[in-house]
């Protein structure tokens, strides 16, 4: 039987340390580059963003526009949300506004009942602002489909 040299399983130990190394450095990459996707800034850069501090102001100068109301961290619109890429290019979106819900305070609600006529009991996903008015508050879920969202856009604004 012949003698393996030392050297030999030198060799092969550095080079299963390395692929090693690799193998993990390629993983962190993938995930990274995964939840940056995956992420609301990403999902949803079509739009324009806005902060609640900011929304005041907005109302204000733009009388008419809707709100888009979402969590940026949740995984429940995720799939809706890709959807509504398709229709970025259309005339109605540029009348939509995007504010991340993770953030809101808790008196975010009596800041809206200050623009409505009816009283507010939950945070909607839609509102729709005319005249620095809301006129429509709009709630739905994961099932809701991406047409009927683009029926309230394109309703008001198109």
């Amino acid at each position: 039987m012949r003698k393996v040299p030392l050297k030999n399983y030198i060799i092969l130990s550095i080079i299963f340390i390395i692929t090693i190394g690799l193998l993990f450095y390629f993983i962190n990459i993938y995930n990274l580059k995964k939840e940056y996707l995956n992420s609301t800034n990403v999902r949803l850069a079509f739009l324009k963003e806005i902060n609640e501090s900011d929304l005041d102001n907005y109302i204000s100068e733009n009388s008419e526009f809707i709100l888009y109301i979402s969590n940026s961290e949740s995984e429940e619109y995720k799939s809706l949300e890709n959807k509504l890429k398709k229709y970025r290019k259309e005339e109605y979106m540029r009348n939509v506004i995007y504010l991340n819900s993770k953030d809101l305070s808790s008196d975010f609600i009596n800041k809206l009942d200050n623009y409505s006529d009816n009283k507010i009991s939950s945070i909607p996903n839609i509102i729709v602002f005319d005249e620095n008015r809301i006129i429509k508050t709009d709630y739905f879920n994961s099932d809701t489909s991406v047409e009927y969202i683009i029926s309230i856009f394109s309703e008001y604004y198109d």
